[in-house]
Order: C-alpha cells, then structure tokens, then sequence
C-alpha cells in the first residue's frame, strides 16, 4: 500500500448563508467522502477541513485501517494547484 495520502479541497463561498464551505473533493486512500465543514472566512473553513480530515486519518491509523510507516500527507486546493503550475513555467 503506498504510504502517500494526497487530499484535495475545495471551497466555495455561499452568498445565501453569508458562509464559506470546504469538502474534501479527491482522495487516494481514504475515503474522506462527507468531510464538509463550514467557516466565516475561506481561512476558517480551510483551517476546519484540515483539522476534520487530521482527525478522520488518526483515527483510523489507531484502528489499522491507515498506513503509517513513512506516512506522508498532501493537502491541495485549487489555489495551490495554480502556484505549483505557474512556478513550474
């Protein structure tokens, strides 16, 4: 089993609720289907997202259910995708 989680978020803003929403999109892995949280900020919500899916992954590396020799954890959002993309022109 590859020890490389890669975890991808996106966010979006809900005019509606006047709240942020983030959910985890992408997994290798693991399956972090549900992982959704709301925030204040897109700050707050990417901040919650991440401490949800910490949480869901420690879990399950108690349980055996999780890799975690050499573990690795990779957390993107589209923002982050663009950097990697522009610094590698």
């Amino acid at each position: 089993m590859n020890p490389h989680l890669y975890i991808h978020i996106e966010s979006e803003y809900e005019p509606a609720t006047d709240r942020w929403i983030a959910e985890v999109t992408e997994q290798n892995q693991t399956d972090l289907d549900g992982v959704l949280v709301y925030g204040n900020t897109r700050d707050d919500a990417y901040t919650k997202i991440v401490t949800l899916a910490l949480r869901v992954i420690a879990e399950r590396v108690e349980t055996g259910e999780c890799p975690t020799q050499y573990l690795t954890i990779k957390f993107y959002d589209d923002a982050a995708i663009a950097l990697e993309k522009r610094a590698r022109r």
